[in-house]
């Protein structure tokens, strides 16, 4: 798959590790460019990533809608 950020290299699959507010949340399944490096977490990784970072109570405020400002 050609990258959409760079538009000149491919996605490679590899394992990437993820960071979250300093603290290592742990290695995932990315795409990676090989080109411009883009990373690219398709949407199973993303899901354990974030599972991960409300496990260690990294996300506490809540979303509001702007119908509440």
């Amino acid at each position: 798959m050609k990258c959409t950020n760079c538009n000149k290299g491919q996605y490679l699959k590899k394992k990437v590790p993820y960071n979250f507010l300093g603290e290592k949340i742990g290695i995932f399944d990315a795409l990676v460019c090989d080109r411009c490096q883009e990373i690219l977490f398709e949407s199973d990784a993303s899901d354990k990533i974030e599972e991960q970072v409300k496990k260690r109570g990294l996300v506490t405020t809540a979303a509001t809608s702007c119908d509440s400002f």
